[in-house]
């Protein structure tokens, strides 16, 4: 199961991390503005804009992203489940 780590600040970053260690696939989304130069930096991750459809059906949010936007809305209305670094 591929996961979706939303926001790749500290809590994002740490998310990945640990995603690797377990070997578990996962999708970074990250706001629009800040893909490119994640894209750059990270070429080893799949980074995606925050708005586009989520598909994964676990998703990791960081607490600066809203939890009430239509991309995480919709997935988890899908059935998928719905984290952050706070539960």
């Amino acid at each position: 199961m591929r996961a979706a780590i939303l926001g790749y600040g500290e809590s994002g970053q740490a998310a990945a991390c640990y995603l690797k260690k377990l070997g578990a696939p996962f999708v970074v989304y990250e706001r629009p503005d800040k893909v490119d130069a994640l894209r750059a930096a990270h070429p080893d991750l799949t980074i995606r804009p925050l708005g586009e459809k989520i598909e994964e059906a676990e998703i990791w949010r960081s607490p600066g992203i809203r939890p009430d936007i239509a991309p995480i809305r919709h997935a988890v209305e899908r059935g998928a489940h719905l984290t952050s670094e706070w539960e």
